[in-house]
């Protein structure tokens, strides 16, 4: 690419993007379908949908950085105190805001990988880059969405930036440890890190971690408790005031149905029998979830939805919702059925 793209418009009317791809379980090379470009249901093109270019993005590091300079006898602390006398750097003044994270020492480079964010896993001491190097104040961000992650680091004071665009797969990926491989050649950081062997142990937990959801989602399944029809579970069904879950019969899925998310055919999953008025859409493979360019989760009922009857207490009469439970921790969210 060579150009910035903002609009839908724009990226479909384009030849020259580069599409992320996942490589399947036999081998082949799949395009991740997504609809972060899509301007009918989410303002997602703003925050998710932008296609850009290494040099532009490289441009608009050059253009960070020289604000960072003209403000370089102005100290944070002055800033902060008289906010609204005029316009500010906010790179000069917070430690982390959307995505962007403001760093004093090089060991902290390796705490704003996705993976790491995602995830709350531990730091392993050996796979900190910088350990015994001099501090130095850089800002980075790391973004990752379905199919694609976009790193970027500022070092102000040698006017250096590095930015690398990958495909990525949720499990330790290629642009957060290039552009590290590049932040330790360019300063020496010392003591080296292989990267490339805590890269290749992300990706081992990551695929252990998506068996093991699968293992329990086993576990709790149980389709002889399955008696709903189709009949009585077709429909839309309204949540958050704003959000739209239709389930559509289908020709393809054990259960009949398939279910197709705010109004976008490309969503669609089928379904299939899980547990007494409960139909599954998780997908076993992991390499399909990014493929379809779905969210990707740690927690089993993700993918599973339960419909509510009218007595709840003895599942009786009709269907009158869905609960979809996304978080271990929390509360399971209701979507009314439209009557």
């Amino acid at each position: 690419m060579d150009q910035t793209l903002v609009t839908e418009a724009e990226v479909r009317s384009n030849n020259n993007i580069a599409y992320p791809y996942v490589q399947m379980e036999d081998g082949h090379w799949a395009r991740i379908e997504n609809g972060l470009t899509s301007e009918m249901y989410a303002p997602g093109v703003a925050a998710m949908g932008m296609r850009s270019s290494v040099n532009d993005l490289l441009k608009f590091c050059a253009a960070v950085m020289n604000r960072y300079d003209c403000e370089k006898n102005i100290h944070p602390s002055q800033e902060l105190l008289h906010p609204a006398k005029e316009k500010e750097n906010p790179l000069r003044q917070i430690s982390s805001m959307w995505g962007w994270c403001g760093l004093d020492r090089w060991t902290m480079v390796s705490t704003i990988i996705p993976r790491q964010i995602s995830y709350n896993a531990i730091h392993r001491h050996e796979d900190i880059i910088g350990r015994n190097s001099e501090s130095r104040t850089l800002y980075g961000h790391s973004g990752i969405t379905e199919g694609s992650v976009a790193t970027t680091y500022l070092i102000p004071s040698s006017h250096s930036a590095i930015v690398v665009l990958s495909n990525a797969a949720y499990a330790g990926d290629a642009s957060d440890a290039t552009s590290q491989i590049m932040l330790q050649a360019l300063f020496d950081l010392q003591p080296s890190v292989n990267l490339v062997a805590a890269i290749e142990l992300s990706r081992n937990e990551r695929l252990e971690r998506h068996e093991k959801m699968i293992s329990i989602w086993q576990e709790n399944r149980d389709v002889s408790k399955y008696k709903a029809t189709p009949e009585e579970l077709v429909g839309s069904y309204i949540g958050l005031n704003v959000s739209r879950i239709n389930i559509i019969r289908s020709d393809k899925s054990p259960s009949g149905l398939a279910v197709v998310f705010a109004d976008q055919e490309s969503s669609r999953c089928e379904l299939e029998p899980y547990n007494s008025d409960s139909l599954s859409y998780l997908p076993m493979k992991h390499e399909e979830t990014i493929a379809r360019g779905m969210i990707d989760w740690d927690y089993w009922t993700v993918g599973i939805f339960n419909f509510v009857r009218q007595d709840r207490d003895r599942q009786q009469g009709d269907v009158v919702g869905l609960e979809w439970k996304w978080d271990e921790y929390d509360y399971p969210a209701l979507w009314e059925k439209e009557q």
